[in-house]
C-alpha cells in the first residue's frame, strides 16, 4: 500500500516549555499592568497634592492682600482722624 488510510486520533499535549512560557507571559503582563496602575495612581495623587497646594497658596495670597488693604484703610482713616483732631486743637488755641 502506498497510502496509510488508517485513521488514528492522537491527543496533542502542549510541551512543558510552552506552558512555562505562557505562565511567564501571564506573570509579566500582570506585573506590567500592576506597575502601570501604581504609576497612574502616584501621578494622580501628586497632581492632586500640587493642585491643593496651589489653591492653598492662592487663598493665602488673597487673604494677605485683603488684610493689607484693610490695614491700609484702617491706618489711613486713623491718620485722617488724628490729623483732623490735631487741626481742631490748633484752631481752638
Amino acid at each position: 500500500m502506498l497510502f496509510n488510510t488508517k485513521h488514528t486520533e492522537t491527543c496533542v499535549m502542549p510541551e512543558e516549555g510552552v506552558a512555562v512560557d505562557f505562565v511567564i507571559f501571564v506573570v509579566v503582563v500582570v506585573v506590567v499592568v500592576v506597575v502601570v496602575v501604581v504609576v497612574v495612581v502616584v501621578v494622580v495623587v501628586v497632581v492632586v497634592i500640587v493642585v491643593v497646594v496651589v489653591v492653598v497658596v492662592a487663598v493665602a495670597v488673597v487673604v494677605a492682600a485683603v488684610v493689607v488693604v484693610v490695614l491700609v484703610v484702617v491706618i489711613s482713616n486713623t491718620s485722617i482722624v488724628l490729623v483732623v483732631a490735631v487741626i481742631e486743637q490748633q484752631q481752638q488755641q
